[in-house]
């Protein structure tokens, strides 16, 4: 959860409260109730125009007639007010980025016809210029345009600057994520985060809202949009989301998606419970059959139930927030925390709690049930702005939906409706289950069918099969000996009736259910003057009996296929593994799979063998040598302090000779300081190098922070995982504990970078790099602190610093070539399917040849 302080609106003329950056989300004062809205931008005055009647000349096609500029340095975002605007008919304004990669079209009176009064802001424009661009066919006379003022958004220090009080640092850290980091594990939460929009508001708002039933209806607070007025002024954009996880969109407007409309419908507001029902127009097309629509629960919320928030804090790339760091969220994941939470707003019920991270921005996302995937609650407040105890609030969506009636858009909410009476289960064959349910009505039914293993628990059920057009189903999956437990739904118009009554069935044949198993967990060298491989993973279960056994597979390719001939050890009754038939600086490649040995099937061992594809790999090497190490006991003789340009005289790093560390204070005025190698030292050409350190950090979140750089020359620097003429980058150099997050836009010399950031705790912990990359070169390394000059912090503490590499190893038990070896046992085929295509061929020969050659 994230904690602000409540801003101060600074009097200043043409202020507006411009949420560019954090949205315009209620704070909420010491007793819980809204106060203001933050300060992040400003409405200046301009007079941009064309002639009165403009300047035209007939031609066939459209010509260019005026041109005009609105630019303001630093700002990061434009948007023009149009006040007054008649064009004749085929002429058309464009409002646009430089770079054409945003724009939009307004013909006659504008957007609604808006520009006969009182006007209309146009399309906010990226960056810190928009162009406007008037084009003519000649047919006839018009007005033209007036342009009399345009909201230009707050740098990041501006924000800080006109409003003291303001803080941005969490209670603890952002636990949300980039919608595109949960596309994998949780895909049923991204897609229902594709209904979710970033909206811009009155033009001067970012607010988040989401698709509501079928018909193309959207919801968010009515904060954010209160009147008719304002909706005739919100842009909707969809998909606003980064391409992949990696993706940045921590800054607002960052990751553009869809404009589907820049003016709404008001359907239906209500101060009290802050919510907007408004419709889109027609020119959006089929947003809900696009994008999909989200449903509401009847119910409403239920008191520890799982949630997550897919939303558009402070404007940034769309974020979900299923996971916390809150204390009260214990095992790491978001819940309910109270239904009886004072409401932000006089008049309203009790509201939900919970500690989900949001931001100003986030006001109007839906709050989600996990176990349904429904909304329960519209998110539109926090708790008291000087108390971090406070959870976030929203508005329980059953009193919303009482207070919509007839307005409730179509879909909107599933209604109760009894499911199949009855489920009838036969063995029908061996491993073979047949399942029935009387039909129901609806032309268009369709049934999901769920299946859980053991008794009945409707919650531990997996979905069978969907959208089944008939009333029955032959279950081929399943194994003998087990019970299994079905229940069936039906499926109207994207909802699910209730369930049927669960019944249970234990099918004939023999057991074949695979063991459950999570594959190889870690991957070793022993490090010693033998070359040898350890290998360990956690115990398997089996459905099948209880005596699990293991296989373990080697390869010299990532992608090499398991099987026998490429099979080292089999059987194994043992959670560990030693390899010993290895070669120094071979890679291998392992995967270890789990064998029940009390079902029957074509394993190694006689059982059914799972068919988990995790791989694990290394470079076989002999023991870790340090070549260099500074424990900081007495003095940091090898160290020497760097201060760069856009420093502002910030205290430097210095050496605590009682603490044994270095140490460099986080500054709350612009910051850019060092600590470096004094020397280059000459790494080794050996098969592993490594550089650790241990350190810990408390930077403000997200936008001060530490990167560790490089120099081959001693003057020209890199971040350790870019790379330069004579080193490739390398996006995982960091073994252990590498950088937490990027930093955001600001004046901070390392801002837009990865680096290290937050509060890394009280206690010292271990990042290691690797350096094989840099085999062979003379190198540099400085440890580089930098800040934006708004919040202090008590910064960064170095210790501990040691260069290492890895020396050879032998092994002589690894045997010469040998025809019969190819047939005759597991322990040598791992070693000649040396392109891991499950045979043995002579190009396999070929490189275990020149492996032995080489091994000499």
């Amino acid at each position: 959860m994230n904690c602000k302080k409540p801003s101060l609106l600074p009097a200043r003329l043409f202020v507006a409260a411009l949420l560019f950056l954090a949205g315009p989300a209620l704070l909420a004062g010491p007793d819980g109730r809204p106060g203001g809205r933050l300060t992040v931008g400003e409405v200046l005055p301009t007079l941009n125009e064309t002639e009165h009647p403009y300047a035209t000349y007939e031609t066939e096609t459209a010509e260019l007639v005026w041109q005009q500029e609105i630019h303001h340095p630093g700002a990061k975002y434009i948007s023009p007010y149009i006040t007054k605007m008649d064009l004749a008919p085929g002429d058309f304004l464009i409002v646009r980025s430089p770079d054409g990669s945003r724009s939009s079209r307004y013909t006659g009176y504008g957007r609604k016809d808006l520009g006969k009064g009182p006007g209309f802001w146009a399309l906010h424009i990226p960056g810190d210029t928009a162009i406007l661009e008037l084009y003519s066919y000649g047919s006839a006379a018009a007005y033209g345009v007036t342009i009399e003022k345009y909201a230009r958004g707050y740098t990041h220090d501006e924000i800080h600057e006109f409003n003291e009080d303001f803080e941005r640092a969490l209670c603890g850290d952002d636990d949300s994520q980039e919608a595109k980091c949960l596309s994998g594990d949780e895909p049923e939460m991204y897609e229902s985060s594709r209904a979710v929009a970033r909206l811009f508001t009155n033009g001067i708002y970012w607010c988040t809202g989401w698709l509501i039933g079928d018909e193309n209806h959207l919801m968010t607070n009515q904060h954010c949009i209160e009147n008719q007025s304002w909706a005739d002024n919100s842009t909707v954009e969809m998909m606003a989301e980064g391409d992949t996880c990696e993706t940045n969109c921590a800054s607002g407007g960052a990751c553009a998606g869809t404009v589907l409309a820049e003016a709404v419908d008001l359907v239906q507001v209500n101060e009290p419970l802050d919510y907007a029902l408004v419709k889109l127009p027609e020119s959006a097309g089929d947003a809900a059959g696009t994008y999909g629509f989200l449903q509401l629960r009847a119910s409403g919320p239920e008191l520890g139930e799982r949630i997550y928030i897919p939303q558009h804090p402070a404007g940034w790339g769309k974020r979900i927030a299923n996971a916390s760091t809150h204390p009260q969220d214990a095992d790491g994941l978001t819940y309910v925390f109270s239904v009886t939470e004072a409401p932000c707003n006089a008049g309203a019920p009790p509201e939900v709690g919970y500690w989900t991270d949001t931001q100003g921005g986030s006001s109007g996302s839906p709050v989600l049930g996990y176990s349904d995937h429904r909304v329960i609650a519209l998110h539109h407040c926090r708790g008291s702005a000087l108390n971090c105890g406070d959870p976030n609030r929203g508005v329980t969506i059953d009193a919303v939906i009482a207070d919509l009636g007839s307005n409730l858009p179509p879909s909107a909410v599933c209604p109760t409706v009894a499911g199949p009476t009855s489920l009838n289960a036969e063995n029908t064959a061996d491993n073979q289950v047949s399942l029935s349910w009387p039909a129901l009505d609806g032309e268009n039914m369709r049934y999901n069918l769920y299946r859980g293993l053991g008794t009945c628990d409707l919650r531990e059920m997996t979905q069978l099969a969907a959208s089944l057009e008939t009333t029955s189903y032959v279950d081929n999956e399943v194994s003998g000996t087990l019970t299994y437990n079905y229940a069936v739904v039906g499926f109207l118009d994207g909802c699910e009736t209730l369930a049927s009554p669960c019944i249970e069935v234990t099918p004939t044949g023999v057991c074949q259910e695979q063991p459950t198993f999570a594959g190889l967990e870690s991957i070793a060298n022993v490090g010693e003057e033998t070359c040898a491989v350890q290998l360990s993973w956690r115990a398997g279960s089996g459905f099948c009996g209880q005596s699990i056994r293991y296989n373990v597979y080697r390869g010299e390719v990532e992608d090499f296929v398991p099987g026998p001939v490429n099979r080292v050890a089999s059987c194994l009754t043992t959670t560990d593994y030693l390899d010993v038939d290895v070669l120094n600086g071979q890679t291998y490649y392992y995967i270890v799979r789990a064998e029940d040995g009390d079902s029957v099937g074509d394993g190694n061992c006689g059982g059914r063998e799972e068919t988990n594809v995790i791989v694990q790999s290394l470079a076989v090497t002999g023991a870790e040598v340090n070549s260099f190490q500074d424990t900081l006991t007495d003095n940091a003789d090898n160290f020497m302090e760097m201060t760069g340009d856009a420093d502002s005289g910030t205290t430097g790093w210095s050496h605590s000779r009682e603490d044994g560390n270095l140490h460099c204070p986080s500054a709350e005025t612009v910051q850019d300081q060092s600590i470096a190698f004094v020397r280059g030292y000459d790494l080794p050409d050996a098969a592993r190098l490594f550089l650790s350190f241990m350190h810990r950090y408390d930077f403000e979140a997200s936008w001060d922070g530490g990167v560790l750089e490089y120099s081959l020359d001693g003057s020209h620097w890199a971040d350790i995982l870019e790379g330069t003429e004579d080193v490739p980058a390398n996006a995982d150099r960091f073994l252990i504990s590498g950088y937490d997050v990027t930093l955001r836009d600001s004046v901070n010399p390392i801002s837009g970078r990865q680096a290290f950031n937050g509060n890394s705790g009280s206690e010292m912990h271990q990042t290691r790099v690797d350096l094989t990359d840099f085999a062979g070169k003379t190198i540099w390394f400085r440890w580089r602190a930098g800040a934006d000059g708004s919040v202090n912090r008590t910064g960064w503490w170095l210790d501990d610093i040691v260069l290492s590499h890895t020396a050879d190893c032998q092994n002589d038990s690894v045997p010469d070539f040998n025809y019969d070896m190819w047939h005759n046992s597991d322990r040598y085929h791992g070693h000649y399917d040396t392109d891991g295509n499950g045979m043995i061929d002579v190009l396999d020969l070929v490189d275990r040849l020149n492996q032995l050659a080489n091994a000499r």
